[in-house]
């Protein structure tokens, strides 16, 4: 999974793989509880990618995320 992901963000280098590896292990967990399942089926794989790659991207490139906080009405 952390190939894929350094695929779809363009990294080449180790330097994120960390952090990466951080937010695959707290999703992965997540993902398993929630379905109550011990290993991940593909579709699964690649549901935690995405999740991943959404939650790192914004860190990587410099943007923001989106807390989902209400910034003005």
């Amino acid at each position: 999974m952390l190939e894929n992901i350094k695929l779809i963000l363009n990294i080449t280098d180790n330097k994120h793989d960390n952090m990466i590896l951080l937010y695959l292990s707290k999703v992965e967990t997540i993902v398993l509880d929630y379905c109550n399942v011990n290993e991940l089926s593909l579709g699964l794989e690649s549901f935690v990618e995405d999740k991943v790659v959404s939650i790192v991207k914004p860190t990587i490139t410099g943007g923001t995320q989106n807390t989902g906080e209400i910034k003005s009405i």
